[in-house]
């Protein structure tokens, strides 16, 4: 029970970038915008591709896998596939 607590006394295990176990190299670096684009240009697409895909990857495990572990605060990026129709 957090009862009388102040919030800074109680800790609440939650994870950032929560959800991208399953990313790749090609996904994540498939919505960047213009700063991806910036520095493909710069850097050449294989480099900066390489590079973004493991920064952007910052959790191995699965959603339900962290919130079996203890994990009960999620870090969501809610986006869309621009390649597909809206329904």
């Amino acid at each position: 029970s957090i009862g009388n607590r102040k919030i800074t006394d109680v800790v609440l295990p939650g994870s950032h970038d929560s959800a991208t176990a399953l990313l790749t190299k090609d996904t994540a670096n498939d919505h960047g915008g213009e700063k991806i684009r910036q520095l493909r240009r710069i850097f050449g697409t294989p480099i900066t591709d390489a590079v973004a895909g493991r920064w952007s990857k910052c959790q191995p495990l699965s959603i339900l896998h962290q919130l079996e572990i203890g994990v009960r605060y999620l870090d969501l990026r809610v986006g869309c596939d621009a390649t597909k129709a809206l329904p």
